[in-house]
């Protein structure tokens, strides 16, 4: 191992309270994680690895941290506590099989596999081997969507009827090359390595929203999907129609070729009101709910002291892991968002609507 800082030694985690972690891959998402751990207050980076030296190491130069070209390294380090899975898709299952039989705990940046039952193999590892995995569904946490969060359990909605969302963004070639020219790479374009294109590389974070805000599963999902500008082999363009366990519906459209488009709508509705999450947030309710008068529509902030979404999702993780809980957005969150992608192509596929699997998740059969 190549090392341009010392070593952590275990004792550091009693001495100074912080999760350790470690974090597999080193591109736009590894960077950011590096990023955002170096401002939690309760975890710090451990270690950094990729396959790519030169990329590896300047972030270690960077965040003062040891680095690896080799994952066993890493795992075999009594210096490292968790590990933060930021590679191509198709290499998180096997990471995060190979991490959880190491004694790690383990963060997956989403999806946690290219398919659900590699994603659900990855999980039932974790299980075995009695470490917490956690996929790093962000989106929960930005300041707003807390908010809108908390007015939703206060009642604004009552029982849900039904939502709306659309996501529009203009992803020119050199993204699906690389976000920002670090490395250099086609692999979210080529469905064999990122497992699809809109939904499971960006909507499905919008999709775990739909089930996070109003507390209530989908259950049915029928899609069509296109790849009318993405120079690779996944779609680009994408509508779904979702129905709920309660028997409300929605419907998603989600497009990564919209030029010049950085566009967003988000509205979910019930009995009692309405919420909107798209700039400027505001909800309408016939309840009297956060003091505000029914019958009126109020804006809405974020929540205090929420921060950026990535550092209180590190934040949380590590305050959860080091009082030996579970962690905020488990690893059944994770299969569930994968469940409504899976479907929905599964969906497009054969022209019919199709039941989103659902948990209790078995263990694959070997």
């Amino acid at each position: 191992m190549r090392t341009v800082a010392a070593p952590a030694r275990s004792a550091d985690r009693g001495t100074s309270g912080a999760l350790r972690l470690g974090v597999i891959g080193c591109g736009e998402r590894g960077e950011g994680c590096c990023k955002a751990i170096a401002l939690t207050t309760n975890s710090r980076l451990a270690m950094v690895m990729d396959a790519n030296a030169a990329r590896c190491q300047d972030l270690a130069q960077r965040f003062g941290a040891p680095w690896t070209v080799d994952l066993a390294e890493v795992l075999a380090s009594d210096g490292v506590d968790a590990v933060v899975i930021s590679t191509p898709h198709h290499l998180h299952a096997e990471q995060a099989v190979r991490a959880a039989e190491a004694g790690k705990h383990v963060i997956v940046e989403k999806p946690i596999a290219t398919s659900l039952e590699d994603a659900v193999g990855a999980v039932h590892a974790a299980r075995r081997a009695g470490v917490h995995l956690s996929v790093n569904l962000s989106y929960r946490y930005y300041p707003h969507v807390q908010k809108a969060k908390s007015l939703i359990e206060a009642g604004v909605l009552g029982d849900l009827l039904g939502v709306s969302f659309v996501y529009q963004r203009d992803r020119s070639a050199d993204y699906w090359a690389g976000q920002t020219g670090r490395p250099t790479t086609d692999w979210r374009m080529r469905r064999e390595r990122s497992g699809g294109g809109v939904l499971i590389n960006m909507a499905i974070h919008y999709l775990d929203l739909l089930r996070y805000l109003p507390g209530r599963d989908i259950v049915e999902v029928s899609c069509v999907h296109a790849n009318l500008e993405n120079p690779g082999d996944v779609e680009d363009n994408a509508a779904l129609w979702v129905r709920y366990e309660n028997g409300a519906v929605g419907t998603v459209s989600a497009c990564s070729s919209a030029r010049g488009s950085d566009f967003e709508e988000f509205h979910l509705w019930g009995r009692d009101g309405c919420l909107s999450l798209a700039p400027p947030h505001q909800f309408y309710s016939l309840r009297v709910v956060d003091g505000k008068r029914p019958g009126q529509w109020h804006e809405f902030s974020g929540a205090p002291g929420v921060g950026p979404r990535d550092v209180e999702y590190f934040q949380r993780f590590a305050a959860h892991i080091l009082r030996g809980d579970p962690p905020e957005v488990t690893a059944e969150d994770g299969l569930a968002a994968q469940a409504i992608v899976e479907a929905a192509y599964r969906s497009a596929q054969s022209g019919r609507a199709m039941q989103v699997e659902r948990g209790p998740w078995r263990p694959v059969e070997s």
